[in-house]
């Protein structure tokens, strides 16, 4: 690992001890309706922060953190945790029926090893939800007509992420993070390690038509029916993965 990722990773680390000490957190409702439904089995949860699973979900839960502060938070309320790196993990391979991550993928410097390292101590599935960068900005409203062209040239291209530049307490602090991930990105990077994608969406975008029928908004209906266009699925704010271990045999496909 280089000195530089050291460093991002030190200074995250850092950044967010203070931060959970400033704010108490408390689970958005719709974690409650589409992301801990998916906890199957034996969980490992990499990055949970101050979010620790409901009660009765923590028997056969193992969560990751760098945040000395998140650790110690879980362990007075007696969640099995362990001070690790994402993009090396302590654990045997194939060790969790299902790894799982919320709001972490951008802050490591190399996602890419992050992912292997989620398949490789996963015997199953893998759920990602997260923040959708667009290149390297975090919204379509931040675009230059540069960055269209740009854009435009990454969908004919081998998907990759942007190291976000600037200062990293200005970044994290701002809500944004070191590294634009984006949907294709992870979707490249799941097939090559050797999983197969189950559902991956823009998320937000897709749950709207959980309420179009209550709602019946024809601004809701254009959003739904725009996202689910080959080009426009991958620029919504919000990623949603779910992927399955592949065999061996179809692993081999992806060397």
């Amino acid at each position: 690992m280089k000195d530089e990722d050291r460093s991002l990773k030190r200074e995250v680390a850092k950044f967010f001890d203070k931060d959970h000490v400033i704010k108490k957190r408390k689970h958005p409702p719709w974690m409650d309706k589409v992301y801990y439904p998916l906890f199957k089995g034996r969980v490992l949860e990499i990055g949970f922060g101050m979010l620790l699973p409901p009660q009765h979900l923590r028997k056969n839960y193992v969560g990751v953190e760098l945040s000395k502060h998140a650790l110690m938070y879980a362990k007075a309320n007696n969640v099995d945790c362990v001070c690790a790196d994402g993009e090396k993990l302590p654990f045997k391979n194939k060790s969790f029926e299902t790894v799982v991550c919320h709001d972490v993928l951008p802050y490591f410097p190399n996602p890419q090893n992050f992912l292997a390292e989620a398949k490789r101590v996963s015997n199953n599935r893998i759920i990602i939800i997260d923040a959708n960068y667009i290149l390297d900005k975090r919204r379509l409203s931040e675009m230059s007509l540069r960055d269209v062209v740009k854009l435009l040239r990454e969908f004919i291209t081998k998907p990759k992420c942007y190291r976000r530049a600037g200062d990293i307490w200005r970044h994290v602090k701002n809500g944004g993070a070191i590294t634009g991930v984006n949907l294709r990105f992870v979707e490249y990077w799941m097939k090559r390690v050797g999983c197969e994608i189950i559902l991956s969406t823009s998320f937000m975008y897709n749950f709207i038509s959980y309420y179009i029928l209550l709602q019946k908004s024809l601004k809701n209906f254009i959003k739904l029916t725009v996202s689910r266009l080959p080009l426009f699925r991958f620029l919504g704010p919000m990623m949603f993965i779910i992927a399955k271990v592949e065999s061996i045999t179809k692993q081999n496909t992806y060397a």
